[in-house]
């Protein structure tokens, strides 16, 4: 799918440069398709490349995977640029587990 959600392509193999999207229903028009690809297109590009795959099983508790085993607490779309600044820097710090869902109380475990 693009930035906005529209299924552009179907393929047999997901490109390993590309995440995977796991959501209920993908497309324009559903709530957590957009959440998720609002949070990953908010992301720096030096931690976008680092997205294996983004969860959304509702708009609010969107989820991403990264390489190294790190898993990232996105939440919902709001405050997603503090979110991104947040994250970035978090991921100097050592952990596996990064929740950004409020940004203004970041943590790593």
């Amino acid at each position: 799918v693009d930035p906005a959600g529209h299924v552009f392509q179907r393929v047999a193999t997901r490109p390993r440069t590309l995440p995977r999207l796991d959501v209920a229903a993908a497309g324009p028009d559903d709530p957590a398709t957009d959440a998720a690809l609002r949070a990953l297109t908010a992301l720096p590009p030096e931690v976008a490349r680092q997205v294996l795959a983004i969860a959304a099983p509702t708009p609010e508790s969107v989820t991403l995977t990264l390489t190294r085993r790190r898993v990232v607490v996105w939440g919902g779309t709001a405050e997603a640029g503090e979110k991104a600044r947040g994250l970035a820097a978090l991921l100097r710090r050592p952990g596996t587990r990064f929740d950004v869902s409020t940004p203004a109380v970041v943590t790593a475990r």
